[in-house]
């Protein structure tokens, strides 16, 4: 089905998460374990599986 998906590894300096903007965003629901959040504009997802690379912009 050919369904991507990927891990942060904060090992490697290229691979980072940015919480700053992720706290800015609507939270729809929280619980204990997980926060869905909302964004005003799409986020644009690109995944490369053989070279094993990806990265989401807003």
């Amino acid at each position: 089905m050919n369904i991507g998906y990927f891990s942060v590894q904060p090992e490697y300096d290229d691979s980072y998460i940015r919480w700053d903007v992720l706290q800015q965003q609507q939270v729809v629901n929280q619980t204990t374990y997980f926060r869905h959040v909302r964004f005003t504009e799409p986020l644009v997802v690109k995944m490369d599986g053989k070279k094993r690379m990806a990265v989401i912009t807003i």
